[in-house]
């Protein structure tokens, strides 16, 4: 289809990713002569949005996703922080999360249980046994303060390749093929779901 839509040879952006063989066995299904202008509408869209870092500065029509009077620094900052987010976190951790700091995120999350608990405790509304349950379920929560979660693995190195593009869309792949790594995996309770500068900014 690539080769048939934009007389690529190669495959640009690396296709979708299928969790489910239900999503394999639907796509399959649609895959008709009929619905040639509607896939031809779809991978434009999906090529277009795995380039729009080289295309935002180019095309008058993409001028609201970036802007050629952009820093390169600023640029290279937003991409950067998409691509390398855990290690970001962890480098925000190992500087800016002292100890003092930690101190007062947990007299925060302390401060923020015991609200819910008198919230909870007068609520007049509720049923003793909802009421009971949302106390469980409230003591029971964990908070999940900043910690270093980011994988050492030197055969990442590999990922850097002889252009800037080629680059992006390694590692770009290489995460995609992570997370799917993870389907059926047990759930990491521990992992935080913002990265530390996220969670301090909010």
């Amino acid at each position: 289809m690539i080769k048939l839509f934009f007389g690529l040879d190669g495959n640009p952006y690396g296709g979708w990713y299928v969790k489910d063989r239900g999503q394999l066995e639907k796509i399959n299904e649609l895959l008709t002569d009929d619905n040639l202008a509607q896939w031809k509408t779809i991978l434009t869209a999906e090529l277009v949005t795995s380039q729009i870092d080289f295309l935002s500065t180019e095309s008058d029509s993409l001028s609201a996703y970036g802007s050629s009077d952009e820093k390169e620094y600023a640029v290279c900052m937003k991409i950067a922080s998409k691509l390398f987010y855990d290690e970001l976190s962890d480098l925000y951790t190992e500087k800016y999360y002292t100890p003092e700091t930690d101190s007062a995120v947990r007299e925060m999350c302390d401060t923020l249980r015991d609200s819910y608990r008198e919230l909870i405790g007068s609520a007049d509304w509720l049923t003793e046994d909802g009421r009971a349950a949302l106390l469980r379920k409230l003591e029971n929560m964990q908070f999940i303060l900043p910690h270093t979660t980011a994988v050492n693995d030197p055969s990442r190195a590999a990922l850097i390749r002889e252009s800037y593009p080629k680059t992006l869309r390694a590692i770009r792949e290489r995460a995609y093929d992570d997370n799917a790594k993870n389907i059926g995996a047990a759930f990491d309770m521990t992992r935080p779901g913002l990265a530390a500068y996220e969670v301090n900014a909010r």
